[in-house]
């Protein structure tokens, strides 16, 4: 009798199983009420987004000081510079690189800390909400005898609270919150369950993001499923680029997961 292969499914948490980008906008809202001194409007969240989105870039991560975006802000909306010069003078001040400051300047450095904390305090006491379904998809899974592996970055206790917060464990047979996400981390998680599973396993990764769920996914050779998220989620391109599925809802993985 031929053996029936098994298969793994490695999910993504932000912006994938939870709405992670409203608790952003919450804490960035707050940022710019702080910096700012009133009410955030869109045109501000969207210039925070941007001057976010080149942050990101140029470090390398999702996650890191907010200060510096704080202090960008501060430069902008007060000194009335472009996003890429405020941007630049927050970094040369932070890496003391810069003779601006003068007591003005001590002050805006005083008030991005302070806008930074709250942003990060939100961050970290305000659990995101379960995306419709999920729930539902996990357990249908389970009792497919599927290998659920559920793959999250960033900091470990804001991670782990989402997964508490929304009893998740009980779902996946693995959890790994990684620093910051990259095709090591897909890869030590192939190359561990196909171990236990064996090399023919089936092997599956449903994210939000092009370059951080569906280029590694493919990189490692695994089906990878597009949901795309409201927050930076990338554009499909050519090759590893390339999503083998893209769905809407969730619960569209079942009808390719089976």
């Amino acid at each position: 009798m031929e053996h029936t292969p098994s298969t793994i499914l490695i999910f993504d948490l932000d912006n994938t199983l939870v709405d992670k980008n409203l608790v952003f906008e919450k804490a960035q809202k707050k940022m710019i009420e702080v910096i700012k001194g009133s009410m955030p409007s869109d045109d501000d969240l969207k210039i925070l987004r941007e001057m976010d989105l080149i942050l990101i870039k140029k470090k390398k991560k999702h996650l890191y000081p907010f200060k510096i975006l704080a202090l960008s802000l501060w430069c902008y909306f007060h000194e009335k510079v472009s996003i890429k010069e405020s941007i630049q003078r927050s970094e040369d001040i932070y890496a003391g690189k810069s003779n601006l400051l003068t007591k003005k300047m001590k002050n805006a450095l005083t008030l991005a800390e302070k806008a930074a904390k709250m942003h990060d305090e939100i961050l970290q006491n305000t659990p995101p909400t379960l995306f419709d379904n999920v729930k539902d998809v996990l357990q249908t899974l389970k009792n497919r005898k599927v290998t659920l592996v559920l793959l999250t970055e960033g900091n470990t206790l804001m991670q782990e609270k989402t997964v508490d917060t929304h009893d998740l464990k009980k779902f996946f047979d693995d959890i790994v919150i990684c620093t910051e996400k990259d095709e090591h981390c897909f890869l030590e998680i192939k190359n561990h369950w196909e171990n236990i599973n064996g090399r023919n396993a089936r092997m599956y990764v449903v994210g939000d993001g092009i370059e951080r769920d569906i280029e590694p996914g493919n990189r490692i050779g695994a089906i990878t499923i597009w949901k795309p998220g409201n927050f930076n989620p990338g554009t499909p391109g050519k090759g590893l680029k390339t999503p083998d599925f893209i769905v809407k809802d969730i619960k569209n993985v079942l009808s390719i997961v089976n």
